[in-house]
């Protein structure tokens, strides 16, 4: 009982301590939003929609730029008359209210104001993706029933078949004045071009139409990723809620100068960026397309003051090398969506951005949140004290059905607990800006996205298909699509994580994850595609041995690896994955090289993942029926039959003294089997990658405690201790099913050389390390400046002591950007001259990263150090005890190492900055 009380107090505190740490955000969140209705209910109070008030803005700012692109630019008045022009002559050629036009035109200044003069007269503009052809541009202009088609002269002879197949009898073109040529273009059907037409047009407005939230503006298309474009209809209430919303989130002023960089026919790049100036007042900047190299060149030419964002746009940047514009702009704030969690602070570090106001929202979904303090890594919030005031939330499912879970006894979804991955829901009700408006004639799509009796019986939600994490701060971080997450021998697998670890283990960002199914298996297997680059061969073996140091589980790693020479992408730069997941792994199909998983036990030793050769341009002679798949426990082989002329012998066995069955190359495996029963410094040796991640987290050394400390817990960890010179963190690893620890310590009296020595230094370790009864190098690698450490640790009775066996590795970071800095990587390894001994507990998983960085120079007094480590010492004490330990004796070393340091006789300082080997893993990083 008195356990139950405690319990109870604890969680009442816990709450008080939360609630008032996250006040002064929620205040914000409370002052943003009072703001946003205000804003909205004002327009809607005096029946304006976006039309009047952007004829308010041309009264105020009428000569001003609005729209920019190159060297042009048009300003409010102008707009408004081209608009009003376009209004009119479309009027006299027959459009009508509710009429519908489709616009496949490239980005520039005419886009935006073909939608804005046809919504005028009541008509609909379909806003088409450029990149369409064949099957999808049909089904996208078919779907909305296009009475005819704005395009411009070039990509018109790219899409004539297909207009001709959608019998479209008159095109209208909207070439920008300096590109029209007098030279006809020969088509089947009538074309005419605009400008020549719009210049008798009257620039008076058209007759105002009545007030009508309920009428759209136009049609989006959704990106496209998981297969055909679905049209969503973005009414005259959206319109505004969409516009209002990210006016007052981002706080744009009238002053402000936007660069948007995103195609015109997204919702993003055409609807918001354009919003701002037509409803915030300010200048865009419209760029035809996005250009990494010259991004930061046009910020600073334009004197942009912020930028939109979408899906993988900041790591394209980050990707560039170098340059004098990093930081020379005037950019004050992003906003989007789509940055990845661990590309947040070095973007922001990089080019100097302290506001990134990550979002959640999709083009349909009435589901969203918006980052407002540039918390790293959230896409946004929800108030503890009253989580659904925006009538989003998150709910349990079922990841391999991807449907809702429900109480057993009410029939009711279930919703999630903080620290709980859930499906995202938005509350459906009457408003005209909470209903969810759906798709153009499209029903099954739309009741697909429809979710009934979730909170109550009757109510709605909206599906959004994505899979969201909410930490007990209430920050929302973006995990998965639900189409993006697979179950694999009963465990569920994250796309994003397993992208994420491949992209990091390559160095090479185009990489695709999916599921796939195979016969007679339950759930789907990881199939990755990663696309081939002739000039830097990708190692499977080194790939199949990081993916576990990584810590990847075995159920996570990819069964099958495919080397592509394309990966399609979205014009949000999002990949499109439907073909892939379509091929799968079908030999009949795919020409390209497929890498197959071998995961066979050996009887001295456990071979971590070895992959062979499954199948070249060569098998494509071998039907797919024969295909042969394995899992840990059996074999599925369909059809055993296989040509005589296979470039490949395969071998079938079934051995006696393994749990599984084996399929293997003859000659490969036997390679690797004699390779296992020995060390080897090139496969198990510290390499210049695993040196390269280990400084992933040294920004952080450049951060004050309370940076550091809110970064963490962002994240997940967990604060142990904070002291002036000392933080302890720690986090639990699902995977390695062990705590992970953050140590961050600052030293002003002591070098980081001599702080560096001190551990180097064995022999001078065992005096002042009361707790070593053992420390000696088993082996050194000079090539790799690496050596073999056997190290037995004292552990108080009745406990038995610890044995270490790991290699480590160091070298000195003296790159432009930070102050110089050592980087110390270990971790546990297996050597046949080092056997355990009885009387100790063998440390078989142990790794460890520090970074000591200097405040001036190495041997100067100053520093900092990061140490990063988990080990698995636990196999005979409580969880509890050993965490205790833990707790308790990291400090206590930590100090020890530093009197030690203080203590080290000049005599002894035999380490000189010129000793150090050179970090070479920065000549490894490809642009």
């Amino acid at each position: 009982m008195f356990d139950q009380i405690w319990s109870f107090i604890q969680r009442i505190f816990e709450y008080v301590f939360i609630v008032i740490k996250t006040l002064p955000r929620d205040l914000v969140g409370l002052y943003t939003l009072i703001k946003y209705h205000l804003l909205l209910k004002y327009n809607v109070f005096r029946k304006r929609d976006f039309i009047e008030i952007f004829r308010s803005n041309v009264k105020q700012y009428q000569s001003k730029a609005c729209l920019i692109l190159d060297d042009k630019s048009l300003s409010f008045q102008q707009i408004e008359d081209l608009t009003n022009q376009l209004a009119n002559f479309f009027s006299a050629e027959g459009f009508k209210h509710g009429d519908i036009i489709a616009l496949i035109l490239d980005n520039s200044l005419e886009y935006p104001c073909v939608w804005v003069g046809m919504c005028k007269i009541g008509c609909i503009t379909a806003l088409i993706n450029t990149n369409l052809r064949g099957k999808p541009l049909i089904h996208s202009i078919s779907t909305v029933n296009a009475k005819s088609v704005i395009t411009s002269t070039h990509i018109l002879s790219e899409i004539e078949n297909e207009l001709n197949e959608l019998r479209i009898n008159k095109v209208y073109l909207f070439d920008p004045k300096e590109s029209i040529t007098t030279n006809e273009t020969s088509t089947s059907f009538e074309t005419t071009q605009l400008y020549d037409q719009l210049q008798v047009c009257s620039t008076q407005p058209p007759k105002p139409l009545p007030y009508d939230l309920k009428h759209p503006v136009f049609y989006i298309f959704t990106s496209g990723t998981t297969g055909l474009p679905k049209a969503a209809v973005i009414k005259h209430s959206r319109f505004l809620l969409g516009t209002f919303g990210f006016l007052t989130a981002t706080g744009i002023k009238p002053t402000d100068i936007m660069y948007n960089t995103l195609p015109l026919y997204h919702s993003l790049g055409g609807w918001v960026c354009i919003t701002y100036s037509l409803v915030g007042g300010c200048t865009t900047v419209i760029r035809k397309k996005f250009s990494a190299s010259n991004f930061w060149k046009d910020c600073v030419k334009y004197r942009c003051t912020g930028f939109t964002y979408v899906g993988e746009l900041c790591r394209f940047l980050l990707a560039q090398p170098p340059s004098e514009f990093d930081q020379k702009h005037s950019i004050k704030f992003c906003s989007g969506n789509g940055l990845r969690q661990n590309l947040w602070m070095p973007f922001s570090k990089r080019f100097n951005i302290k506001n990134i106001h990550e979002f959640y929202g999709a083009t349909e979904s009435n589901a969203y949140f918006f980052n407002l303090d540039s918390y790293p890594g959230a896409c946004g919030f929800s108030s503890i004290i009253v989580p659904r005031i925006l009538g989003s939330f998150l709910i349990r499912f079922d990841p391999e059905t991807m449907e809702p879970l429900r109480d057993e006894k009410t029939k009711l979804c279930i919703p999630c607990n903080a620290g709980e991955r859930g499906l995202l829901v938005g509350l459906i009700k009457k408003s005209v800006f909470n209903a969810f408006d759906g798709y153009v004639n499209n029903p099954s799509g739309t009741n697909r996205k429809i979710i009934d009796n979730v909170c109550k019986i009757g109510d709605q939600v909206f599906n959004t298909g994505d899979v969201i994490y909410a930490d007990k701060y209430g920050y929302f971080y973006f995990c998965d699509r639900t189409g993006d997450t697979f179950r694999w021998k009963g465990e569920n697998v994250s796309t994003v994580e397993v992208e994420n670890i491949l992209m990091t283990i390559l160095k090479r960002n185009d990489v695709v994850v999916f599921g796939v199914s195979i016969p007679e298996c339950e759930g789907k297997a990881g199939m990755a595609v990663i696309l081939d680059d002739p000039s830097s061969p990708i190692n499977m073996s080194t790939v199949a041995n990081e993916l576990k140091k990584q810590g990847l589980p075995s159920y996570a790693r990819p069964c099958f690896i495919r080397l592509t020479k394309h990966i399609e992408l979205t014009g949000t730069f999002k990949v499109k994955k439907a073909v892939f997941q379509e091929e799968g792994y079908d030999l009949n199909r795919i020409t390209e090289d497929i890498y197959y998983l071998n995961q066979q036990k050996q009887t001295k030793r456990q071979m971590w993942i070895e992959w062979f050769l499954r199948c070249s341009t060569s098998m494509k002679k071998w039907p797919i029926n024969s295909l042969l798949f394995i899992d840990n426990r059996k074999i599925e082989r369909i059809n055993s039959k296989k040509t005589n002329d296979n470039d490949y012998r395969w071998k079938y066995s079934q051995s006696k003294s393994h749990s599984q069955s084996t399929l293997f190359a003859s000659s490969v495996i036997g390679a690797l089997t004699a390779a296992a029963t020995a060390f080897s410094w090139e496969n198990d040796g510290v390499s210049d990658r695993e040196l390269q991640e280990a400084t992933s987290d040294d920004y952080l050394l450049n951060m004050t405690n309370g940076q550091i400390e809110d970064i963490l817990i962002s994240l997940g960890w967990e604060k142990l201790l904070r002291k002036d010179h000392l933080m302890l963190f720690r986090k639990y690893d699902d995977n390695l099913q062990v705590y992970s620890y953050k140590i961050f310590g600052t030293f002003n009296d002591i070098s980081a050389l001599v702080f560096f020595q001190v551990q180097l230094d064995l022999d001078y370790r065992m005096k002042w390390d009361d707790h070593a009864l053992r420390l000696s190098v088993v082996d050194t690698h000079e090539n790799s400046q690496s050596d073999i450490v056997h190290w037995t640790q004292k552990f108080p009775f009745p406990f038995n002591h610890r044995d270490y066996l790991y290699v480590r590795r160091y070298c000195l970071d003296t790159s432009a950007n930070f102050p110089p800095k050592i980087i110390i990587k270990c971790h546990s390894i297996d050597h046949p001259d080092v056997h355990s001994d009885k009387k100790c507990v063998r440390v078989n998983k142990y790794e460890s990263s520090m970074i000591i960085q200097s405040k001036t120079k190495l041997d100067e007094k100053g520093m900092k150090f990061l140490l990063t480590y988990h080990e698995d010492a636990k196999a005979s004490m409580p969880t509890s005890t050993y965490s205790y330990i833990a707790q308790s004796g990291i400090p206590s070393f930590v100090e020890k190492l530093h009197v030690a340091a203080k203590k080290l006789p000049k005599s002894k300082e035999y380490l000189s900055i010129d000793s150090l080997p050179q970090c070479r893993y920065f000549d490894d990083v490809s642009d």
